[in-house]
């Protein structure tokens, strides 16, 4: 075993060609040392313990938030190849990366080099991660709202027009409608409006929405949903007027059974999984809402995601959480909603309030007037109207795990002092089980609507690994008698991308026959463009089965609204011994002009379909066909030669550009200028311009513009490019002698940073002979600051310069920063006397 000599570089950063280890004669093997690896390192949180012949102590490393995290260490190299001399411990190289953790180790042996990269940070790299932070976190933090771009609103914009004309089938004249859309600026708020003028003349929708105004609310005039108890039947829900309500997605749970619906774009295909499967699949054309109901929930750890393909091409997730409909609010919070407004041909409204006394007890009131669903009374259908005022009462066990949930409803029919209804539930996790009680009794009103007069029971669900079972037992006390139900219901996800549901229902009837019910469903989401879904049906009654339907069908998962793509899907259904089958595809010529057809096994249709979007600000120029309540962004792409982030004359223009907006992008002109529509409105939008065609030598002032465009309505802006430049430096010891090593350590530890305020904009480190350079440095005023960042008494004379970069046609290099690193003398001098 001799002597030798080695370089070593550890974490890309600093290194020392004079790194003393321990090689074999023939140089096949070599031995590190460990202490002295430590040493170089400058962690002196780690240390070597030759009684338990461990590495122990403590490090530092980054998560994938860039958080700095400290961990404990502790590797044993007992069972390494090691030799202990010079009071250090060599270990052999191939034990290297588990004894010290490292995440990569090169060792080139025909020239004595070798690289560590260790699995944690060193501790100079820890300062300048803090130091970074200083500077760039808070800031960004605080200005993050600052950097969106917000348009103003106006009072009115030209908007965009719609035009939407069916025909089902070319051969006998089929179904027609001839309908439009329109959606601008209106009084500063969002206006849309629908209408149908054939075969009838009807307006379908009118909304005019303002965001922002109230904090998380959506102050909405015009059409929408009533919020209402769920244990109350409407003859309508949508109410025309005034409301102040939640924006955005809706979530309702009753009986573990869960709707979910909220507003959306026409043509926006939905799709809800339910734990990472797929479950349903809408594709919304005319209402701007989707609605998934009766979906059963095992559980409420379930999760469920809706996945948004937009006409655009975006696509977008959002975690749903069922339990929300508990509406528990935090100590001094608060949440209301309001809606009057005409709904079936009378005046309706429905008003909440909730209030949080503690963070486990929540207060609230609620107020409904409407019209209930139609029943029977002297041979007439008529419909009762709803006078209910309701208390809230909702509260969680302190557990912090599993707590137990209480909802308390009560029910007051203000035209009737009789009893009211209540509805009670409680929800609680036991171990592995999750478990719900619900009890409600009805008023007179409320009966007399939902031929009802009570309900209760309880359900169980549980997981084991794929499989889900749902236990419910329930028992409703009807009008027509009364009804105990028994349910069980199995899930199985045999792969990540495949789903069985399996429902039974046992429903014993007082005045009728019982009978026993089974519903079947498959559904596999494997496929990259379509979906595949296997339904089967059947009830048991009087020692016979009926009712009995089987179907399978594929859909394709989203539509594109391109030039010539294709719509389809296929089903085919037995039912009643009878078979059906559907084919329906929709062929895109363009993007606004389609033929569909429907084809059966005793009917054909073809037809066709014209949506075509009219920009009415840009009616002589070209656009896309993008539905009426995008927005569109358009701008320049030039030099900005002074500075002024505006193009002026004489500033040129760059062709060829890309400019990407999420899922869309363009190139600009041969007059530098750039189109985009299909923009999703409402919603911060990332601008980047691409570097593929741009002169190396010129960078954008900015890599990304993030915006908030306003729906229906277009947005200038202008993207500048401007020269680069670079700063150049030296750093040099003054006042002591070190090491060529030891000096090259210092120079690889000393990092300079160039700073626009609160912000680090760049920063590099110097050289091993202590020279630096930063590039890529776009006009402004900055701070060029040195910082030595190791553990050696070492001080800056001078640490900062200041530097005004002008803009102009070409860059340069900027000179002459020079720092100087000297030792602090004073204690040396003293502890020598």
């Amino acid at each position: 075993m001799e002597e030798s000599f080695i370089f070593i570089r550890v974490n890309n950063t600093f290194g020392d060609p004079f790194f003393r280890v321990y090689m074999t004669s023939d140089g096949k093997k070599i031995y590190i040392p460990l202490r002295s690896l430590i040493e170089f390192t400058g962690i002196q949180t780690l240390e070597v313990d030759t009684a338990d012949k461990t590495v122990l102590g403590s490090v530092v490393t980054l998560d994938n938030f860039d958080n700095l995290t400290e961990e404990k260490f502790l590797r044993s190299y007992a069972g390494a190849r090691y030799i202990e001399r010079d009071e250090d411990i060599f270990v052999d190289i191939q034990n290297l990366t588990s004894v010290m953790k490292l995440k990569d180790l090169f060792w080139d042996e025909n020239r004595s080099y070798l690289v560590v990269e260790l699995d944690y940070l060193l501790p100079f790299q820890v300062k300048d991660i803090n130091e970074q932070k200083k500077y760039n976190l808070n800031s960004n933090l605080e200005s993050e709202k600052e950097k969106v771009i917000q348009p103003e609103r106006k009072i009115f914009s030209p908007g965009v027009l719609r035009l939407e004309y069916f025909l089902s089938d070319f051969e006998d004249r089929g179904t027609q409608n001839f309908s439009a859309l329109y959606n601008n600026q209106l009084l500063y708020g969002d206006f849309s409006i629908q209408s149908s003028f054939y075969p009838e003349t009807e307006l379908d929708l009118i909304t005019l929405k303002y965001r922002d105004k109230l904090d998380g609310k959506l102050i909405l005039l015009g059409d929408t949903s009533l919020e209402k108890n769920n244990a109350l039947s409407l003859k309508e829900s949508n109410v025309r007027g005034f409301n102040i309500i939640n924006d955005g997605i809706y979530t309702e749970v009753d009986s573990r059974k869960v709707t979910i619906k909220g507003p959306v774009v026409n043509g926006t295909t939905v799709e809800l999984y339910q734990s990472d499967i797929l479950i349903g699949l809408q594709v919304v054309t005319t209402s701007n809402e989707y609605s998934f109901e009766d979906i059963t929930l095992f559980g409420y750890s379930d999760d469920f995601v809706l996945k948004f393909y937009y006409p655009n091409g975006r696509i977008e997730e959002r975690s749903i959480n069922t339990i929300s409909d508990y509406d528990i609010q935090e100590k001094g919070k608060s949440d209301y909603s309001i809606q009057l407004g005409e709904l079936d041909n009378s005046l309706a409204g429905s008003a909440k309030y909730l209030y949080g006394i503690t963070d486990n007890i929540t207060l609230g009131a609620r107020y409904l007037k409407a019209n209930s669903k139609d029943i029977e009374i002297d041979d007439n259908e008529e419909s009762n109207e709803f006078n209910i005022a309701e208390g809230i009462l909702i509260m969680r066990s302190r557990a912090k795990k599993n707590p137990t949930l209480y909802k308390f409803n009560w029910l007051a029919d203000l035209d009737d002092t009789g009893e009211g209804t209540f509805r009670a539930k409680i929800n609680k996790q036991l171990w592995f089980l999750d478990t719900e009680l619900f009890y409600d009794e009805y008023s007179d009103e409320v009966t007399l609507v939902e031929e009802r007069e009570r309900r209760y029971g309880g359900l169980i669900s549980t997981g084991v690994g794929r499989f889900s079972y749902n236990l419910g037992y329930e028992m409703r006390e009807d009008l027509d008698g009364d009804e105990r139900r028994y349910t069980f219901d199995t899930r199985y996800f045999p792969t990540d991308t495949t789903r069985l549901l399996l429902n039974n229902t046992y429903r014993d009837l007082e005045n009728e026959e019982d009978e026993f019910r089974i519903r079947f469903s498959t559904s596999y989401s494997g496929f990259k463009s379509f979906n595949i879904n296997l339904r089967a049906n059947g009830t048991y009654s009087d020692g016979e089965w009926g009712d009995e339907e089987y179907s399978v069908g594929i859909a394709k998962k989203y539509r594109e609204f391109k030039k010539n793509d294709l719509d389809y899907s296929a089903e085919v259904k037995y039912s009643s011994e009878e078979w059906q089958f559907t084919l329906y595809f929709s062929y895109y010529f363009t993007d606004w002009l389609s033929v569909p057809a429907r084809f059966t096994e005793d009917d054909q249709e073809v037809g066709v379909a014209v949506e075509k979007t009219f920009i009415l600000s840009r009616l002589f120029k070209e656009s896309g066909n993008p539905e009426p309540e995008e927005a569109w962004l358009e701008g320049f792409v030039f030099r900005d030669d002074n500075g002024n982030n505006t193009k002026d004359p004489g500033e040129e223009y760059f062709e060829g550009i890309e400019v990407i907006v999420g899922p869309e992008k363009t190139f600009t002109d041969k007059n530098g200028y750039y189109y985009i529509d299909g923009v999703e409105g409402n919603f911060v939008q990332e601008v980047k311009p691409g570097y593929q065609s741009v002169d190396p030598l010129l960078r954008f002032t900015q890599e990304k513009y993030k915006i908030r465009p306003i729906p229906a309505t277009g947005h200038r802006l202008d993207i500048p490019l401007v020269p680069i430049f670079a700063i150049i430096g030296d750093i040099e010891l003054g006042n002591s002698e070190f090491s060529a090593s030891k000096r090259a350590r210092i120079f690889q530890q000393t990092k300079i940073y160039v700073k626009n305020g609160d912000e680090i904009i760049s920063s590099n480190t110097a050289e091993s002979d202590g020279f630096f350079i930063i590039e890529d440095i776009i006009p402004g005023k900055y701070t060029v600051e040195a910082k030595y960042l190791g553990d050696e008494d070492l001080y800056i004379e001078k640490n900062s310069y200041d530097l005004h970069i002008q803009a102009g046609e070409t860059g340069e290099y900027y000179e002459g920063f020079n720092f100087k690193i000297l030792e602090n003398l004073g204690e040396k001098v003293a502890s020598e006397i």
